[in-house]
């Protein structure tokens, strides 16, 4: 059976979800766009390398993420995620439970989706 683009978007985002737990960085860059930026909650602007290095170095350690509501709108090759849930995280030595949200923004290139760009 094949897959809807909405079940295809899901898809990504829970293994990027399961490659930064793992800190997969190699799968992280398959799924996102090499000049992706992570916008956190601060209003820091992240690029894609500079997250991945916060996660090779400890900054950032992901133990686990469950989502609760995702939500996905597909217009032509561009795609928008708003995805709700909580992560056992340690952010700067912080470890808890975190409640996030984050709009994801996917494009459809050479028939991939990729993640270009997340804000939490």
């Amino acid at each position: 059976m094949m897959m809807t683009e909405q079940a295809i978007i899901e898809k990504i985002f829970d293994d990027y979800m399961n490659a930064v737990i793992q800190a997969d960085f190699e799968t992280i860059r398959q799924l996102c766009d090499k000049n992706l930026t992570l916008t956190h909650v601060t209003g820091y602007v992240q690029p894609l390398e500079d997250f991945l290095a916060y996660i090779h170095h400890g900054t950032f350690h992901y133990f686990s993420y469950e989502k609760q509501i995702c939500r996905i709108t597909i217009n032509g090759n561009q795609a928008e995620m708003y995805v709700k849930g909580q992560t056992d995280a340690e952010i700067y030595g912080t470890r808890k439970i975190w409640q996030i949200g984050q709009t994801l923004s996917f494009a459809k290139q050479k028939q991939t989706w990729q993640i270009m760009k997340i804000v939490v």
